[in-house]
């Protein structure tokens, strides 16, 4: 076990043992159910992390993502509507909050600086196209930054076609690797990070109802 291991082992150990104890106070019937619950749900949320990433800061803020450990005793609803709610909370927490990945930010500095490029060369130039093409650029960086599924997929059509456009157009062959290298970088970058934009659905949720029902079958 390496020392970023350890030191997730002793935050969720910590955040589950407080998390039970809120459950006590209120006597949970089904205090096991919702402790193995939020214990898978929280090895979910570190498989998200690159191993890079599991510094023992962002363990720390993965682990206060998930709120107040006294919220759960909300969880003795009968119905199981709370715990479900609660959960659902969770997740759009974690989805507002996630942190961009290192790889990722390669690729919206250099989407940024082609921006750049495209602004100054515009501006120097009087050229429309090119400063239509740095604004779109500026708004595709900034929801790249900000996690948003639709710059993802423009980004990768954009990316598509200029590498299309290039191959079939380009005269100039220097000019032509500046813009295939240029697409690679920000492209490459992006693609690795696929699952920052379309995270895997989580189960926790589901598995709670699913209890829910076998204790009230």
């Amino acid at each position: 076990m390496n020392e970023s291991d350890a030191t997730w082992e002793e935050l969720k150990s910590d955040y589950l043992r407080q998390v039970e104890q809120a459950l006590d106070r209120v006597d949970h019937p089904r205090k096991q159910d919702v402790l193995e619950d939020l214990g898978r749900h929280l090895e979910l949320r570190l498989e998200e992390l690159a191993p890079e990433a599991r510094t023992a800061g962002r363990l720390k803020q993965l682990i206060e993502e998930m709120g107040p450990p006294e919220e759960y005793a909300e969880l003795l609803a009968p119905d199981g509507a709370s715990r479900a709610r609660i959960m659902l909370d969770v997740e759009k927490r974690n989805q507002t909050r996630k942190a961009v990945p290192l790889a990722l930010w390669v690729a919206i500095v250099a989407l940024g600086m082609i921006a750049v490029i495209h602004l100054m060369l515009g501006v120097r130039a009087g050229s429309t196209a090119l400063l239509t093409a740095f604004l779109l650029e500026a708004i595709l960086t900034v929801g790249l930054a900000s996690g948003q599924k639709w710059a993802y997929i423009l980004v990768l059509v954009f990316s598509v076609l200029a590498v299309l456009a290039t191959l079939v157009r380009a005269r100039d062959f220097q000019q032509g690797l500046m813009v295939l290298v240029g697409d690679a970088i920000v492209l490459l970058p992006m693609i690795m990070c696929t699952g920052f934009f379309f995270p895997k659905r989580q189960r926790t949720v589901a598995s709670s109802n699913a209890g829910t029902r076998r204790s009230t079958g």
